[in-house]
């Protein structure tokens, strides 16, 4: 009698199944030289940071090798981030799978980076509506994950609040994101572990675990769960749920002792250049929303409320 093949190993044959195949590494980096100057080329950028972040998934899940999800989550993110500076604002948007892999690494300048890349927050790709102050847009959420890397409890307890009294129907499975965040920003270990458990159990993590941002990391990681319980290594507090798609081994927020680029394309790119004064269809200056360098204060969201012309919540 064949045995029925269960969901983890079914989504983890999907994500072998695509770190199988050959010459891939090569032919993004091939159409990378082959589209510069095109904005197209960005499909090549985001083509190496897939691959990297497959590579990521399978050294823990085929070799149980924790050094080596941070070194390839550091490489995918590596590509990614540079979509930023080779194509601009508009096709360097982060999603949650980003600061994932961002918040695997363990690289302070990185993290620092990706904390303050609030551009593509603050906007709809396609009208000038303010999404990360909306409950109902996914951008209310991956923008509380920056402000609780940022430490900025004020706002994120503001704005956690807020979204609790103005739920919307499709977001009631986020209101423990709301909760692990007021529990962090006291310090309160006991309700971070509870909400994490809430998280990854079934109720939640079957919608929350299959986001239509994700796809290699469906059914076999808890990608809000990890990132959450990142966050507060990230600021000393050591949650542990001890539950399989929160890896405990992941959790540590101990640096490689070196971090080296190993693609020639990317090496030049310099993570804290300050963008250039241009005007976007969607934002006035880009230069006012450049990242700043470790050992300055991020840009914040009440600068970015600034900038954007909006008011903040609190």
């Amino acid at each position: 009698m064949m045995t029925e093949t269960s969901e983890f190993e079914r989504r983890l044959q999907h994500v072998r199944s695509h770190g199988a195949r050959t010459n891939e590494l090569e032919s993004c980096l091939d159409s990378f030289h082959r589209m510069q100057g095109n904005p197209k080329v960005v499909n090549s950028i985001n083509g190496v940071a897939n691959f990297y972040r497959r590579k990521s998934l399978l050294a823990w899940f085929d070799h149980q090798d924790a050094h080596n999800v941070i070194k390839m989550a550091w490489l995918s993110m590596v590509a990614k981030r540079a979509s930023v500076q080779v194509t601009g604002v508009a096709a360097g948007r982060f999603t949650n799978k980003d600061m994932l892999y961002c918040l695997l690494s363990n690289e302070k300048g990185l993290i620092h980076w990706m904390s303050q890349y609030l551009a593509s927050d603050f906007f709809e790709a396609k009208k000038k509506d303010v999404a990360c102050n909306d409950p109902s847009s996914s951008f209310f959420n991956w923008l509380q994950l920056k402000l609780a890397v940022q430490g900025d409890w004020q706002h994120l307890v503001a704005r956690a609040h807020y979204f609790l009294n103005n739920m919307p129907k499709k977001g009631v499975l986020a209101r423990v994101d709301c909760q692990f965040y007021i529990a962090l920003a006291q310090g309160d270990i006991g309700g971070m572990e509870e909400a994490l458990a809430e998280m990854v159990s079934p109720k939640v993590h079957r919608i929350r675990g299959y986001e239509t941002t994700l796809a290699y990391e469906q059914g076999i990681i808890s990608t809000w769960g990890v990132m959450l319980s990142k966050v507060a290594w990230l600021h000393g507090y050591k949650v542990d749920i001890n539950h399989p798609l929160i890896p405990s081994p992941w959790l540590p927020v101990t640096p490689l002792e070196a971090y080296d680029i190993e693609l020639d394309e990317f090496k030049e790119v310099n993570m804290f250049e300050p963008f250039a004064p241009k005007k976007t269809y969607i934002i006035s200056d880009l230069s006012q929303w450049s990242p700043r360098p470790l050992g300055e204060a991020p840009l914040s969201y009440v600068e970015a409320c600034e900038i954007s012309g909006v008011k903040p919540i609190r």
